[in-house]
C-alpha cells in the first residue's frame, strides 16, 4: 500500500498480485501473472480508480508498481489512439471481425499509424539515441 495526496484528497493505493494463475481450467493451461491497483480516498473510502492487468513478467513487491504503471500507460495509448480513429475524421468503428471484409479497417489503422509518425520523418530509429535528442534537434 502507498499513500499520497491530490487536491485535498488523501489517496491510498493498494496493489495486489498473484503469479502463475492458470488461464483456463484444462489439463495443461497457459499460466499468467495478474495484478491490480485500487486507489481510494482515505477520508471517506470512496473508490477513485480500479484496474487489473495480466502479464507474462514475474510480479513481486518490487515490480508490481512498475508493471501497473506500464499497463496504465499502454491502456492510455490504446484508448487515445482508438478515440482519434473514431472522432478525429477517420470515422472508424471498433472492428471485432477478421478477414477480407475488414481489410479497409486494417488499412485505415495502418494509415493512422503512419500519419502519427510524421512529426519526425527525417529521423531513423537508429539515429535517435535518447528522448532528449528529439527535443534538442
Amino acid at each position: 500500500m502507498r499513500g499520497g495526496a491530490l487536491g485535498g484528497m488523501r489517496l491510498r493505493s493498494n496493489y495486489r498480485y498473484v503469479n502463475e494463475v492458470p488461464l483456463r481450467a484444462e489439463a495443461d493451461p497457459l499460466h499468467v501473472n495478474w495484478c491490480e491497483l485500487t486507489i481510494t480516498d482515505e477520508r471517506d473510502g470512496r473508490l477513485l480508480y480500479h484496474n487489473a492487468f495480466v502479464t507474462n513478467h514475474p510480479i513481486s513487491d518490487g515490480t508490481v508498481a512498475a508493471i501497473v504503471a506500464a499497463g496504465r500507460t499502454r491502456w492510455k495509448v490504446e484508448n487515445e489512439g482508438n478515440n482519434t480513429l473514431k472522432t478525429k475524421g477517420y470515422h472508424f468503428e471498433h472492428n471485432f471481425g477478421h478477414g477480407q471484409q475488414h481489410l479497409a479497417a486494417f488499412l485505415l489503422t495502418v494509415a493512422h499509424v503512419m500519419q502519427a509518425s510524421m512529426p519526425y520523418p527525417c529521423y531513423s530509429a537508429n539515429s535517435i539515441t535518447s528522448a532528449d535528442e528529439l527535443l534538442v534537434r
